[in-house]
């Protein structure tokens, strides 16, 4: 849709969009690594690991979504 614009435009949404999908990339693999470990804290009854790994994904979740 954008080629009708020109090279231009053309090329800055091409970095726009392989700047997007490493942002994601990045943001998603963390928060899945979390998981296990969060997982494992509370079938092992840790609340507090528990605690610490949510708190940890949702301000590492805060840092990762404005970029």
């Amino acid at each position: 849709m954008v080629g009708r614009l020109g090279a231009g435009a053309l090329a800055a949404v091409a970095l726009a969009n392989t700047w997007n999908f490493g942002v994601v990339i990045i943001a998603l693999g963390a928060s899945r690594a979390l998981d296990p470990l969060v997982a494992q804290a509370h079938g092992a009854g840790d609340r507090r690991t528990v605690g610490l790994g949510l708190s940890l994904g949702l301000a590492m979740g805060a840092l990762l979504a404005p970029p």
